[in-house]
């Protein structure tokens, strides 16, 4: 009897433990793969030690789910936004307007080219 329970308590054990590939585990394993989904996005431009253009990611509230999304840094740009954000489970929304997003913040600094707390 004790055999089959110690058994079954191992099998119980392995299936609660097991996750889905490709399930997030946490904030900072999402940071990290959306820098990854937006790479070709993320740059930072700069003259004389100046910051004159810089895309960077960001986070935000929206239907209810933290996005992410690239947004431009730029004092005098004319820059239309992409209207693209997506969540951590590869969710895509688009978006008429940035103001949609609320609780907006910096997740990652091109310039610093780290992830900001």
């Amino acid at each position: 009897m004790k055999g089959k329970l110690f058994l079954f308590s191992l099998i119980l054990f392995s299936l609660i433990s097991c996750e889905k590939e490709g399930t997030i585990i946490n904030e900072s394993e999402c940071r990290l793969k959306m820098k990854d989904y937006f790479k070709e996005s993320l740059s930072c431009k700069k003259e004389a030690d100046n910051i004159v253009y810089s895309e960077n990611l960001y986070s935000g509230q929206c239907k209810g789910k933290t996005v992410y999304f690239v947004n431009v840094d730029c004092i005098s740009c004319f820059y239309i936004w992409s209207g693209e954000v997506i969540t951590c489970t590869q969710e895509k929304f688009k978006l008429k307007d940035l103001s949609e997003v609320s609780s907006q913040k910096l997740v990652y600094d091109a310039c610093k080219d780290k992830f900001v707390d």
